[in-house]
């Protein structure tokens, strides 16, 4: 089998503690790690074993440490200063000595893989891309792209460049790929994070504590407040005599971001969501009730419209009942209300919440109808057909094997 040389540009790196990183732990699971470089700003990544890893963040902790005490419009002064110099010199025509040049020359990959990150990595990618003009692969996983977030001009010009340069674009799924091709006049691809089901055991949990988990990233354009309102709705039950605890599960950095915005009870529980993949599937077995959420403003209904959930092929194949929070304009919650597969709730009022959440707790019917449509719909995540469409593309684009 043909495996291309890929340079991985993203601001996540292999990890299970975001979206980006499970879609790439996922996607290039049994890819030869020595044909593949990654570029990332995760200073935790060791990226031992791979061709090229390469962080462009600090690893220094104690200028990690001084940061955090600048005060944030001395930050953003700064940051601004520092973009208004890069955009100078890569909108330069002469300059080309930007960092790490000589290791990714020396790599000498086939093709660059990127799903994107703030304006100063895409400006990265546009330096390499143009320098070197490897075959470019880009990825959405959400709707960043809409006018009424991507305001900016620079943004802008900076992603009509990626659209124009491209050899391919891949979207999250099929909606966010019609949808593309209608804004841009350019076809997209799918690929969305899959999973090996021999990873995951069905399973029948009947504990007598009522234990509602949610596992993943939280935003505030996308999850917070939904999240937050669900965590009133436990506290209310808990008050009714419900035996009932949300645990919510949360990259490190997001832990300490987000902790006060939640109510403090002690059915309410925050933790690290850095724990390897057994830990990962043992704490879904441990679960009577597995969460997806989106906000129900204007510009997270925006944001999120086409995402698909990194962690939902492992929720879905769990046989553990799902329940969703957020606006029907969302795709996946409409997908799955209209196929079952999760108990919805439209409304962000806390007692319909309440009820929503009761009902799919403690309606054994509800629960069948719920987890039989689940995994039903999981066949269309397995991990070993995604994969082999990944290569396709991978090897499609490769202009020097």
């Amino acid at each position: 089998m043909r495996f291309p040389k890929i340079l991985i540009i993203s601001e996540f790196s292999f990890n299970s503690d975001s979206g980006g990183g499970l879609l790439f732990k996922n996607l290039f699971d049994g890819y030869p790690k020595n044909k593949i470089g990654i570029i990332h700003e995760d200073t935790m990544f060791d990226g031992k074993n791979f061709g090229l890893s390469i962080c462009l963040k600090s690893r220094n902790k104690l200028f990690n440490i001084v940061v955090k005490f600048i005060p944030n419009k001395l930050k953003n002064f700064l940051k601004s200063i520092s973009f208004f110099i890069k955009k100078i010199q890569i909108n330069d025509p002469v300059y080309n000595n930007f960092p790490h040049k000589e290791s990714i020359q020396e790599f000498n990959p086939d093709i660059i893989y990127t799903i994107f990150g703030g304006r100063e990595l895409m400006y990265y990618i546009k330096n390499v891309h143009q320098c070197f003009g490897y075959s470019l692969i880009i990825h959405f996983m959400d709707n960043w792209v809409s006018d009424n977030l991507l305001n900016e001009n620079e943004n802008k010009k900076l992603l009509k460049y990626f659209i124009k340069v491209s050899s391919t674009r891949i979207a999250i799924n099929q909606q966010m790929a019609r949808a593309y091709l209608k804004k841009f006049n350019k076809k997209f691809k799918v690929i969305h994070n899959s999973l090996d089901r021999e990873k995951i055991k069905t399973i029948n949990n009947f504990n007598k504590k009522k234990i509602v988990t949610y596992i993943g990233s939280v935003y505030k354009n996308a999850q917070l407040d939904s999240l937050v309102k669900i965590s009133h709705a436990v506290i209310a039950l808990h008050r009714q005599n419900i035996d009932i605890k949300f645990e919510i599960y949360l990259p490190e950095r997001q832990l300490k971001e987000f902790k006060l915005k939640f109510p403090k009870h002690f059915c309410i529980s925050l933790k690290s969501n850095k724990f390897t993949d057994n830990e990962y599937f043992s704490l879904l077995s441990k679960s009577n009730l597995l969460i997806l959420a989106s906000n129900f403003d204007t510009n997270s209904i925006c944001y999120y419209k086409y995402s698909w959930p990194a962690k939902m092929p492992s929720y879905l194949m769990s046989g553990i009942p799902i329940f969703i929070l957020g606006p029907a304009e969302v795709f996946f919650i409409s997908e799955a209300k209209k196929k079952n597969w999760a108990y919805v709730c439209n409304d962000d009022d806390e007692s319909n919440i309440k009820e929503s959440i009761y009902k799919i707790l403690f309606d054994n019917n509800i629960k069948k109808i719920v987890v039989r449509s689940a995994i039903k719909e999981s066949k269309k995540f397995e991990l070993d057909k995604m994969k082999k469409s990944f290569l396709n593309i991978l090897c499609e684009n490769c202009i020097k094997v």
